[in-house]
């Protein structure tokens, strides 16, 4: 609908280039997808409510909102309900994963703590595996909603040069002092990706970042879950390493940042002034 009336715009009144037409969720509230993936839900939030650990309150009043949600992901599922079904679970899945996680990180045998979620991690590994392969399938080439899945990445990749440098410099001898691993790097930087987005959506009064406290909650989870929060190098060490990332163009880099939870920007930021922002 929206494409339609811009282009009737374009048509009637010439060139259309830069505008866009808000549309309100209220025009597909009614679609079948839309009813059909809400009802379904509403058992599944009860339940995973009344069955996770640490769960204080049932849900009752946000499943009326649940319809309002839904044409938020039609446009990218094109209607399917599987499909609307899973994107919009994501949430409850990444809530699932970090209470499976924390709790093989605080047992005293990982190995029968793990066998004992085999089911449950087998199923978020393949939940996570469809959105990345829908993603990839849409972008195929890098060149739009596919860089979303570098978040924290930039920063990480910065992460893994200075500590292999650090370790080639100790030598042989000290080898693996320095060691992080991919994981490990991405962890950190997505934190330090979230730290970066509370000063850049500072200014954004519908969607205060920072009070959403997304730094704060992600520190937490990755701590529960054995992962490090804290960058061992400072961050003006990284900035030579960001510079010669692959998406760096001319010390401008694709950053991936968090304007709210569910809503991850691309945007063109230079490495310095993204570093000053953390260094704050």
């Amino acid at each position: 609908i929206s494409e339609a009336t811009r282009h009737l715009i374009a048509r009637r009144f010439g060139n259309a280039a830069g505008l866009n037409i808000g549309m309100s969720p209220a025009l597909v509230i009614g679609h079948p997808t839309t009813l059909v993936v809400s009802l379904l839900l509403i058992p599944v939030t009860l339940a995973l409510a009344v069955l996770l650990p640490g769960t204080q309150f049932l849900p009752l009043a946000s499943l009326a909102g649940m319809f309002y949600v839904f044409p938020l992901v039609l446009p990218f599922t094109r209607g399917n309900v599987v499909k609307t079904f899973i994107i919009d679970d994501s949430g409850d899945n990444y809530e699932k994963a970090v209470t499976i996680l924390s709790e093989i990180h605080d047992a005293t045998d990982h190995t029968s703590a793990i066998a004992s979620h085999h089911a449950e991690l087998e199923e978020l590994i393949a939940a996570a595996a469809r959105v990345k392969a829908g993603v990839v399938e849409r972008d195929e080439f890098e060149m739009g909603e596919r860089r979303k899945l570098n978040l924290g990445h930039t920063f990480a990749h910065a992460i893994e040069w200075e500590a292999h440098n650090r370790e080639q410099s100790m030598g042989e001898v000290n080898a693996g002092v320095h060691g992080i691993s991919h994981g490990e790097a991405v962890a950190m930087g997505m934190i330090m990706a979230a730290e970066a987005s509370e000063y850049y959506y500072a200014d954004d009064k519908s969607q205060p970042i920072a009070a959403q406290g997304i730094v704060k909650k992600l520190t937490e989870d990755f701590r529960r879950c054995g992962l490090p929060v804290e960058c061992p190098y400072p961050i003006t060490t990284l900035a030579e390493a960001m510079k010669k990332d692959k998406k760096s163009e001319n010390g401008i880099v694709h950053f991936i940042l968090i304007r709210a939870i569910g809503d991850v920007r691309i945007e063109d930021l230079p490495v310095d002034d993204v570093v000053s922002w953390i260094s704050k």
